[in-house]
């Protein structure tokens, strides 16, 4: 009788840790995508172009971009990733404006807004969503910190761990964040340090960087920095979600079509399975 005991005993054991392990698994899985797609010299980036690449990837779940136009430009980049999408685009920035596109038979919004008084030059835009499969709901920002002003850049890095500190609900953080992670070094800059310090947030390190195959310059085509800009960012109970992304368009001649009227930027996509 008690060995029959002990080994229903070790069962039972050996069925929870199962069941704790497929449900650390278990979960829906969301797509994003972070995309620069280049306002800031209007005389030669041609949207429409843009737009042309934005086609060629997979739409997913939840697109940030950020230096979009105007609304024209904020339609256009709605219209071709799906009918299915709707659109929401920030007030500030002037012709360098953020915009959060996502997929409304997955995800149904709560609320929208813009956070005042980040110390950049544009407002970052943060939704709330319900993932309509399981009713998780979390926050998803686009953001884009300033590239000149490094003291702003500090500034905005603080605010924003700060915030995601004080945030109930999981935090995703995407777009140009302009941190300088170098390819060469593997560190970045100050902005870098302060958003990443206390493990505020994790970064869903592109798979090019382990596999050493990343775009020379990073995922941008200015030589000056041969960095990582783009981010994708896991924070608040969001950092227990298992998740991976990359850049796109490694294999396209993303810096040869810039001066034709195309993207400065290399997108960068990852998949995220929320529980």
């Amino acid at each position: 009788m008690c060995k029959m005991r002990k080994l229903l005993g070790c069962l039972l054991l050996g069925l929870s840790l199962l069941c704790l392990n497929a449900c650390t698994w278990s979960g829906e899985q969301v797509s994003i995508v972070s995309y620069n797609v280049e306002s800031d010299k209007i005389e030669d980036t041609d949207s429409l172009l843009v737009a042309q690449d934005i086609k060629l990837i997979k739409p997913a779940d939840l697109w940030a971009l950020s230096e979009v136009k105007n609304e024209n430009d904020a339609r256009i980049f709605d219209s071709v990733i799906g009918s299915n999408y709707s659109s929401i685009l920030g007030k500030t920035g002037a012709s360098d404006r953020l915009q959060i596109i996502f997929n409304n038979k997955r995800l149904e919004l709560i609320e929208s807004r813009e956070l005042a008084n980040f110390g950049g030059t544009r407002a970052p835009l943060v939704a709330q969503f319900k993932l309509r499969a399981n009713n998780r709901e979390f926050l998803f920002m686009v953001n884009h910190f300033n590239r000149v002003n490094a003291e702003k850049r500090n500034i905005q890095a603080e605010n924003l761990r700060q915030w995601t500190l004080a945030q109930k609900l999981p935090v995703i953080a995407a777009g140009d964040y302009n941190l300088d992670f170098s390819l060469k070094n593997r560190t970045g800059n100050k902005a870098f340090d302060i958003l990443m310090s206390d493990d505020t947030f994790l970064w869903l390190e592109p798979l090019c960087l382990s596999q050493g195959n990343c775009p020379n310059t990073g995922t941008q085509c200015n030589p000056r920095y041969h960095a990582i800009l783009d981010f994708i960012l896991l924070g608040g109970s969001a950092k227990q979600w298992q998740g991976k992304s990359e850049i796109l368009f490694k294999d396209q001649p993303v810096c040869e079509k810039e001066s034709k009227g195309y993207a400065d930027h290399y997108p960068v996509a990852a998949q995220i399975i929320i529980n």
